[in-house]
């Protein structure tokens, strides 16, 4: 299935907010992990069905639901209509090629956006849908394996602030542990495009092209899922929604400037691949000139030795030295000295 649009077969034709799945499906069952915190302690705990997260909407302390697997409407529905996640938002949720947004409501904050992943050449992504209401905060992980390994060890330190402010304030950590994963991704790019620039100005080789176009499409992609994160952020900024605390608008104005630098390398590292593919097409042409160069040297050279055998190789009969019984031999040193004076000539000119 493609990574830049995915099948809708199965929603043709249907109602705006049916809750169909789009996508491959990348985990067997629908898990969900909750995390129940305050400033002194915080409560972990697997949960199997979806009715056991419904009185963490009205418990005092804050919690983090991260659901991961996307693919069953009855679990979807059941929590989103719990939490009052309107029904489109729902939809949004199970259609996994989503293009980064953020919906602002009454009721809460919806966020989506691509989780990317890097590994031997090539991204993955899953995608990543949060919902922001009061002292609760959901995250829908389309695939297991994230990268939020280190907000979950400062959920479990007593001593990290995480612990003290509102779930606001964890949507921005898991917004910018995100960005910061997307960073990473650049600068391993950025790694990689430099060594093969090194690379082509030793020696240039067709699997050096094959490197270059699959990091064209690589690179394509990343730029596709991160564009629109920066727009997700600015409105995020701009929501005005009693859901996100002043005191945190400056923590997500830091994202915005994180995503734009983020971007920018992105561009930079779109214009060295393609100044890398105009290297490697010149070294490619350099290659054939030389090859041009010695062909035609030596063609130079042998064109007068093969007049002077065309010559001798006659049928008339009278031909200086035709039958002198050294000609064969002065035949052989002319021709040698010839050749020899313009190879000789050629190098001093430069020519080869």
């Amino acid at each position: 299935m493609s990574r830049l649009f995915k099948r809708k077969d199965a929603k043709k034709g249907k109602p705006p907010g049916s809750l169909i799945f789009v996508g491959q499906k990348k985990v067997e069952e629908v898990t969900i992990d909750v995390y129940e915190y305050n400033k002194e302690t915080v409560y972990q705990a697997k949960v199997k069905f979806p009715l056991e997260v419904e009185h963490y909407k009205e418990t005092p302390d804050n919690s983090w639901i991260d659901v991961i697997g996307v693919h069953d409407p009855e679990i979807i529905k059941a929590i989103g209509d719990h939490f009052e996640v309107h029904v489109l938002n729902q939809e949004d949720i199970m259609s996994t090629d989503q293009r980064p947004k953020c919906d602002v409501s009454e009721k809460g904050i919806y966020l989506v956006l691509q989780m990317l992943k890097y590994h031997e050449g090539k991204i993955t992504s899953g995608q990543l849908s949060i919902w922001l209401t009061h002292r609760c905060i959901i995250s829908f992980q389309e695939v297991m394996g994230d990268v939020f390994d280190p907000v979950r060890d400062r959920l479990l330190n007593p001593n990290s602030k995480l612990r003290a402010r509102g779930v606001d304030y964890l949507g921005i950590v898991l917004l910018d542990t995100i960005i910061d994963n997307y960073i990473i991704i650049i600068e391993r790019f950025g790694e990689e495009l430099e060594l093969l620039e090194e690379d082509l100005l030793e020696r240039t080789t067709e699997a050096q092209l094959a490197k270059l176009n699959v990091y064209k499409r690589e690179l394509h992609y990343l730029r596709r899922a991160m564009r629109p994160v920066r727009e997700v952020i600015l409105r995020l900024y701009k929501a005005e929604s009693e859901l996100v605390q002043t005191e945190n608008l400056p923590y997500i104005k830091d994202l915005e400037d994180h995503i734009t630098q983020a971007l920018d390398s992105v561009e930079l590292y779109r214009e060295m691949l393609n100044d890398l593919m105009s290297l490697h097409q010149s070294g490619i042409n350099n290659k054939q000139n030389e090859i041009l160069k010695v062909l035609t040297v030596f063609s130079v050279v042998f064109i007068p030795l093969t007049f002077i055998a065309g010559v001798y190789g006659t049928n008339f009969e009278n031909i200086p030295e035709l039958r002198s019984p050294i000609g064969y031999y002065v035949f052989w040193v002319a021709e040698m000295i010839i050749a020899a004076c313009m190879l000789l000539y050629f190098k001093v000119k430069g020519w080869f």
